[in-house]
């Protein structure tokens, strides 16, 4: 999403209740923002959240729209963990209602911190989705792994049968050759195929050297098996990648909300730092922290 685009204020009550509604974007409904603005004074500025309500679907919609033109290519690097960046989001947002004049007044878009609590939920929304499905083994990959061992056992057992069917033939034996080259998993249904027919046309020689014609409705079954399958697992992965691409434009769009926040905050209080510190970055305000402590502890050769 560019930096200019603009869009109706969220109320940051919009976390646990709907969206706000098409006619009322572009405004800003006053109890809303009371609401909002108790909520957010109310926030303490640790890492108490981690139990906050889901958003709702209509704010995840919200949300999806927002981020939805972020190309992949601008997509933020995970640098901060995704719990540690929304923690941060809402810390940000409780840290900046009283300097909303001096803030605005330098230049700041409001609607950066409007949209913090509803981008912060979203983004924790969106992690669990995907932890929940990242390390799953979905019921298509496991049905193909079952289906394509079969089907591997009986591509071996059917060209031993054929190589030595058509040992004395060798224009069949070429054809069995260019079925034993593919290694994908398209080229496995695609061998159950041309296996099936190639022993339907010649099926006189194999029952010669005593090949069992159920391999032959086997190769048929199993071929339309593994097409069902391979198509289902694909579409479960092409899930499993929105999911993921879904939380990395939520994060890419919150932190650009973040830093832009941030930076303005440290142009206002540069002379103030006890008002300043609020406009870092506290994951790793507090990663340097825990780096000087340790370094303090490290023993040293006397």
């Amino acid at each position: 999403m560019s930096e200019n685009t603009t869009h109706g204020p969220i109320p940051i009550s919009a976390v646990s209740g709907p969206a706000p509604s098409a006619e009322k974007k572009g405004t800003v409904d006053s109890q809303a923002v009371t609401n909002s603005r108790s909520l957010v004074t109310a926030a303490p500025p640790d890492d108490s959240f981690d139990d906050v309500d889901q958003p709702d679907s209509g704010a995840i919609e919200f949300v999806k729209q927002m981020v939805s033109t972020i190309a992949e290519n601008e997509l933020s690097l995970i640098s901060v963990p995704v719990r540690s960046l929304a923690q941060d989001a809402t810390n940000l947002a409780t840290w900046c209602v009283q300097d909303r004049e001096l803030l605005e007044k330098a230049g700041l878009n409001w609607q950066r911190v409007e949209d913090l609590p509803v981008l912060s939920g979203a983004l924790r929304h969106a992690q669990s989705i995907w932890d929940n499905n990242r390390f799953q083994r979905n019921d298509a990959q496991q049905a193909w792994s079952v289906s394509s061992e079969k089907a591997m056992q009986t591509r071996r057992a059917v060209m031993h049968f054929m190589r030595y069917a058509f040992r004395n033939n060798a224009e069949l034996l070429e054809r069995v050759t260019r079925i034993a080259g593919g290694r994908t998993h398209n080229d496995l249904i695609q061998d159950m195929n041309d296996l099936y027919l190639l022993a339907i046309e010649h099926i006189t020689p194999l029952r010669n050297v005593g090949m069992d014609e159920e391999l032959v409705s086997q190769m048929a079954e199993l071929n339309q098996e593994l097409s069902v399958y391979n198509a289902q697992a694909r579409v479960e992965h092409t899930t499993k990648r929105e999911h993921k691409l879904l939380r990395d434009r939520i994060y890419t769009q919150l932190k650009r909300n973040m830093d832009e926040i941030r930076q303005c905050g440290q142009f206002v209080f540069w002379k103030e730092p006890a008002r300043a510190t609020g406009y870092t970055a506290n994951h790793f305000r507090k990663k340097r922290k825990k780096n000087r402590t340790a370094h303090s502890e490290t023993p040293t050769l006397s």
